[in-house]
């Protein structure tokens, strides 16, 4: 403490404790605490960063009420379309709100015969009035919002629950439980293919900007590229940079629409 007040020099206060027992030393439990309170620094925010943002406003911009959201941290329950609209699944149900006139619409129930709940909700980019919305039981629906009708459902044979949706352009990726990446057309009602690249539950799928390829995701922390003019995992050939191990698992992050 006096070297830091320039009371002294290197020489002198060479200061070791020798107290084996330091949390029964209350007195110089407080006097460090003092100390590096003295010693530390101002915490600086980033005008870019959330936390500025939310210091500036101390009030929240909307709260939306959402019964029956999943725990699971993996799950996806909200989306936001390209036309300023967030749908939220709430356990059976999905609902969703237009930012810009503020009106709140129920697009759908799950049907009583459906044993599982919402998992995994994601409006098309360039079809912003259709939302694809998977089951923990491996059903996959897909709904149109201006009309609140049911366009499609897809069944998967082994009922693995629904992970990471993605769509690119009329396409639809679908991960799953069992490891598996099912590709869904919105025209028809059969998978267009599947991918068996994953060895666990796919939390994660994003296509690139031009459709070419697409990022997988798992439970294990592994991450993926596959190819989709060739039709095959990069991994196949070796490519430096095509898989990606994690310590934890791996989610995919998703960009907010420009509206």
């Amino acid at each position: 403490m006096a070297k830091f007040f320039g009371l002294a020099d290197d020489r002198v206060l060479q200061y070791t404790d020798t107290n084996k027992d330091k949390k029964n030393n209350t007195f110089l439990n407080r006097h460090r605490l003092n100390f590096f309170q003295l010693k530390k620094k101002p915490h600086k925010i980033s005008p870019s960063s959330a936390e500025s943002h939310l210091g500036a406003r101390k009030q929240f911009l909307l709260a939306l009420d959402g019964p029956g959201i999943p725990q699971d941290l993996f799950a996806y329950p909200m989306s936001w379309s390209s036309r300023n609209a967030i749908a939220v699944a709430c356990g059976f149900d999905v609902y969703f709100q237009e930012l810009d006139t503020r009106k709140i619409c129920h697009l759908f129930k799950l049907p009583q015969r459906n044993r599982g709940r919402l998992g995994s909700i994601e409006w098309a980019p360039e079809l912003p009035h259709k939302l694809a919305a998977g089951t923990m039981n491996g059903e996959m629906h897909l709904w149109d919002a201006d009309t609140q009708q049911s366009l499609m459902r897809w069944n998967e044979e082994d009922e693995a629950d629904v992970g990471g949706l993605s769509w690119c352009g009329n396409v639809l990726a679908t991960g799953l439980g069992d490891g598996i990446i099912s590709l869904y057309d919105h025209r028809t009602k059969q998978s267009i293919g599947r991918l068996n690249m994953h060895r666990d539950k796919v939390h994660g799928l994003r296509w690139r900007h031009d459709g070419h390829i697409l990022a997988s995701s798992d439970q294990a922390g592994v991450v993926q590229l596959w190819d989709a003019r060739a039709s095959k995992a990069l991994t196949e050939e070796k490519r430096w940079g095509s898989k990606m191990k994690h310590h934890a698992p791996t989610k995919v992050s998703t960009p907010l629409p420009l509206v």
